[in-house]
């Protein structure tokens, strides 16, 4: 019979002040997989930091058999933070930085984790190819791999982790349940919190469902399922089309760009062509080089300007400086969350896409807020704009991106796979509100993802990149 590790048994918790999770009992065994369904992530990571001991009780009993330390919480940005919040958009992109950053090697040898456990979890991770790469190189599916090295060479006896496959294409996700099948198996227990349900893995488990800062205990697979199963379907707004009988421009070209890092080829001899009326659907597996194709149109890259990329048929060499260039495309990316001041207010970070930079520069001109408070009404949020940034949560925080991105006012938006966090259903509220306003104000955008779904009918483009080259879909 398998050890309990750990017990809550009637247990109420306080954070912020506010009593969460009230009258909670659950136990877990050693090798037990557990599965916590919640639609809200931010619940879901809170109750992650109860089971992880960061948060102690105010009621009832907690009791576990193993030590602190055996209790891993995995950070999936733990690569992030030694990356300088100033450089972290453009450096991604620039080999001359190489040097100013750590290697993966070196990276986790600062973690002093290169012992004897080593090697077997690279070669269980498949990320032996990522030791010499530099950390800003890094997709975001790459990063959480070695967020889970980190975690596993700690030698724990239980991990939890918040939305295990958020962010991962279908590859990667098998991988990572191929690792968590082996975690089992060698008798280390797993917690997953889990928002989308096409995520709920279909082993042997036990289930509760996170609910308005409560927990429950739920039998089956099919009724996790069922209650994260959309009680409605959003359908988009329909609009007149009247307005659109105007010219259609050519916006954006890119012609024959061609990218590498390393020798190794990223972009292929990539053409696109962005009209004033397209809304544009960008496909790819983890990797494949959609965010490398982005950080050019956006100027990140400094390759943009070896490259033939033209915006109303403007070359980037012949802008008079960088940040006219970077001007005339608005950035949606949840890298943005890690280089905006958290501590300002909302109507602050917005103000701050005027000059697409961290902070606001100078005194906003009554014209510029007027904008701005525009822009968040029209997403439904002005009723947050003297609130902190930091507490914004799910939808809120991801419209707050979409009007800084507008502040510039610019040519295109670009949206690199935004919202991966959230549920279907805000999913495709947020894709509406960005479909409205690019039809209402003819601004074509371009939206990337590694999730296939059903297309919403208003995309009249889809391409997917694949082995560098970019292909009609």
């Amino acid at each position: 019979m398998s050890e309990t590790i750990l017990t809550l048994n009637s247990a109420t918790f306080r954070f912020n002040k506010e009593e969460i999770f009230p009258n909670t009992s659950l136990s877990l065994k050693r090798g037990e997989l557990l599965q916590c369904i919640g639609l809200n992530e931010v619940h879901n990571e809170i109750f992650l930091k109860v089971l992880s001991k960061k948060i102690s009780p105010i009621k009832g009993e907690v009791s576990y058999s193993i030590k602190n330390k055996e209790i891993s919480l995995v950070d999936l940005k733990s690569h992030r933070k030694l990356i300088r919040d100033d450089l972290l958009l453009s450096s991604r992109w620039e080999s001359s930085f190489k040097d100013l950053y750590l290697s993966v090697r070196d990276y986790l040898s600062s973690y002093k984790l290169l012992d004897s456990s080593f090697n077997e979890v690279i070669e269980l991770l498949g990320v032996g190819n990522l030791l010499n790469r530099n950390l800003t190189s890094l997709s975001n599916g790459e990063g959480r791999k070695l967020s889970l090295v980190i975690s596993l060479l700690s030698n724990p006896k239980v991990i939890l982790i918040s939305e295990p496959f958020l962010g991962l294409d279908k590859k990667s996700k098998i991988i990572l349940s191929n690792l968590l099948k082996t975690l089992l198996s060698k008798k280390i227990s797993v917690v997953v919190t889990i928002s989308n349900k096409e995520d709920i893995l279909r082993w042997d488990s036990s289930y509760f469902f996170i609910e308005k800062k409560r927990v429950k205990k739920i039998k089956t697979r099919e009724e996790a399922i069922n209650l994260l199963t959309l009680k409605k379907s959003l359908e988009l707004k329909k609009i007149d089309d009247n307005f659109l009988k105007e010219k259609n421009p050519l916006v954006l070209e890119l012609k024959d760009i061609n990218l590498s890092y390393e020798e190794v080829e990223i972009l292929k001899n990539v053409n696109l062509e962005v009209y004033k009326k397209d809304k544009v659907l960008l496909l790819g597996d983890n990797g494949s080089g959609k965010s490398s194709l982005i950080s050019l149109i956006t100027g990140d890259n400094p390759k943009s300007y070896i490259n033939d990329i033209r915006f109303l048929n403007k070359k980037r060499r012949e802008e008079k400086n960088i940040w006219d260039f970077k001007r005339k495309s608005g950035l949606v990316s949840g890298d943005l969350f890690n280089i905006l001041p958290y501590n300002n207010s909302c109507l602050d970070i917005v103000l701050s896409g005027i000059n697409n930079t961290p902070e606001f520069i100078g005194e906003p001109s009554s014209k510029q807020i007027e904008l701005a408070l525009s822009l968040m009404s029209f997403f439904e949020i002005d009723n947050k704009r003297n609130e902190p940034f930091y507490l914004q949560k799910g939808i809120k925080k991801w419209l707050l991106l979409l009007a800084r991105a507008l502040m510039s006012e610019p040519l295109i938006l670009i949206l690199d796979e935004p919202v991966e966090d959230l549920d279907r259903e805000n999913r495709l509220k947020f894709i509406d509100f960005v479909i409205n306003f690019s039809t209402i104000n003819m601004l074509p955008f371009i939206l990337t993802t590694h999730r296939y779904e059903k297309l919403p009918s208003a995309i009249n483009k889809v391409f997917i990149l694949k082995n560098g080259r970019l292909l009609n879909y």
